[in-house]
């Protein structure tokens, strides 16, 4: 954008403080008695004389006007090019809100600032923009904010509860360079609002609807609509909107058609077993999507299994979030056979799917042989020490998992003996979560024989497990000649000495890495 091309547009726009046209504007008067205009272009010869006006100026105190100035400042008349580059280094807010109202050249060169990477962020601490949305006559003056800035990138205007389509429908007319935004708990917004971004904002690559309640039903149908008529969406944020069954499958239909999307959240949604499995033969067509949070929404083994033949046959899919549903030991099981045969899945959240010691069993077979994933969350399943001991087992075997949470499993005494033994082989394991997991005393040597041997492991987290001193004792020898951990937790391993426990793996941890280079 030139900067005649600047001027032209700009000053044809009404005032978005005051609503008045640009030349009659009050509101932002020029602290001069005349505003030198944008210049279509400023030699350099121009910035050289500015620069020499400036100086003598400054050498005079700011009190006196150099040679050649009517009456001016030199910063009032510094050459267009140099302005708009001090402008942009402004910060976001204060571009949008403060450099506007200086006066009317300052506002006119706000749209020629580059289209860098501004995000501006209104969070609900901004009560004065809050209360400008929620008054109606305060509308025109929150849309003329963004009519000044047509290079806005993100847009965050999350829990703007009143902010209206009106508002909406301006900033994709007015930010046609929009790559994301954020609406989270805007309730009035509706289907027009989905597709004024769909249809203007053609770089838009996130929208975030997260917490929106009552107008879900028409935005789901526009979102449906921008699906198909914007191709640059990529990531889809739903979370917290209670859909249900009827609006989840909705989505999983679009899904099927859908090329852009890579990224899907719907976790919270009570979509139930019958979207959760139209979700899951969405993407055995659905060769775009690569991650989808389907957390706590009441989904059951059938559709483990719709999930589990997904992993057969999907080489896109990379991450997987199903925890805080109830799926159960065959559940645990029809992903395991997914797994199995899968090389392209990296991540994996279980937790709170209830998968007992026959499920950690089946999901220890499948790690076994699975080279690809890279992190699993298998927290508080009730795995207790058969499942326990089948995870170590897969542990000592597997060489492709970077971490690891097995908290809150009752693994015991003997599974962690099991695990630690599993860590003195395992050589790519760097992160490992066993709090609560009641290993005592000989879980806890095990572990400090593996620190002694042990390269790959940077944290690993012990708390309330009980272990004992002598166990937190050997846990600080073996940290004297460990060059690779980073982080040790050990809080309430003991009944009386949880500090001194601390204190000696803390200094135990600075010996070690004044005496060695990390081999990280």
């Amino acid at each position: 954008m030139n900067v005649g091309d600047g001027e032209a547009a700009v000053g044809a726009e009404a005032c978005g403080t005051c609503g008045a046209a640009d030349e009659d504007c009050s509101c932002a008067q020029c602290p001069t008695e005349s505003c030198p205009p944008l210049q279509v272009a400023t030699p350099n010869s121009d910035v050289e004389e500015w620069h020499e006006s400036m100086g003598q100026w400054l050498a005079s105190g700011g009190g006196q006007i150099p040679a050649g100035h009517t009456g001016q400042p030199p910063v009032e008349s510094a050459p267009t090019e140099l302005l708009v580059a001090i402008l942009s280094l402004v910060d976001p807010k204060t571009l949008l809100l403060s450099v506007p109202a200086v006066c009317r050249r300052w506002r006119r060169a706000c749209p020629l600032i580059p289209a860098v990477n501004l995000d501006l962020t209104f969070l609900p601490r901004g009560a004065a923009m809050r209360r400008a949305v929620d008054s109606t006559k305060k509308v025109r003056w929150f849309v003329g904010l963004f009519t000044r800035h047509p290079q806005v990138a993100n847009v965050n205007l999350r829990e703007f509860a009143t902010l209206t389509d009106d508002c909406v429908e301006a900033i994709a007319r007015h930010c046609p360079q929009l790559k994301s935004v954020n609406f989270t708990c805007c309730h009035n917004l509706t289907r027009s609002s989905a597709v004024a971004l769909a249809l203007r904002c053609t770089q838009l690559t996130a929208v975030t609807f997260r917490g929106c309640g009552g107008w879900i039903d028409s935005f789901v149908e526009g979102l449906m609509d921008a699906l198909r008529i914007n191709g640059t969406i990529k990531d889809v944020e739903l979370g917290h909107n209670n859909l249900g069954t009827e609006r989840g499958t909705a989505l999983a239909d679009a899904l099927k058609v859908n090329r852009g999307v890579t990224g899907v959240g719907l976790q919270f949604n009570a979509l139930g077993p019958t979207a959760g499995v139209a979700l899951g033969e969405a993407l055995n067509t659905n060769t775009f999507v690569t991650c989808i949070n389907l957390c706590d929404n009441n989904l059951d083994a059938e559709v483990a299994r719709a999930f589990g033949r997904v992993l057969q046959t999907n080489r896109t899919l990379k991450k997987l979030d199903l925890c805080e549903n109830d799926l159960g030991v065959d559940g645990a099981a029809a992903l395991a056979e997914g797994l199995k045969a899968n090389d392209a899945l990296e991540g994996l959240n279980l937790e709170c799917t209830n998968l007992g010691p026959d499920g950690g069993k089946a999901i220890a077979e499948a790690l076994k042989v699975n080279k690809t994933l890279r992190c699993i969350n298998l927290h508080w399943n009730e795995l207790g020490p058969e499942g326990g001991m089948a995870i170590a087992e897969a542990l000592r075997l597997n060489q492709g998992l970077r971490n690891m949470s097995l908290c809150w499993n009752g693994l015991g005494p003997e599974a962690g003996e099991r695990v630690g033994l599993a860590l003195k082989v395992n050589t790519t394991l760097q992160s490992l979560d066993l709090q609560r997991n009641a290993i005592g005393a000989q879980g806890g040597i095990a572990m400090a024989d593996a620190l002694k041997v042990n390269r790959a492991l940077c944290t690993i987290n012990l708390d309330w497990n009980d272990m004992g001193e002598d166990a937190c004792q050997a846990i600080s020898d073996a940290l004297l000649v460990n060059t690779a951990i980073s982080e040790v937790f050990v809080e309430q391993c003991t009944a009386v000495l949880d500090e001194v426990d601390d204190a000696a793996i803390a200094e135990a941890k600075k010996m070690n890495h004044a005496g060695h280079a990390p081999n990280h």
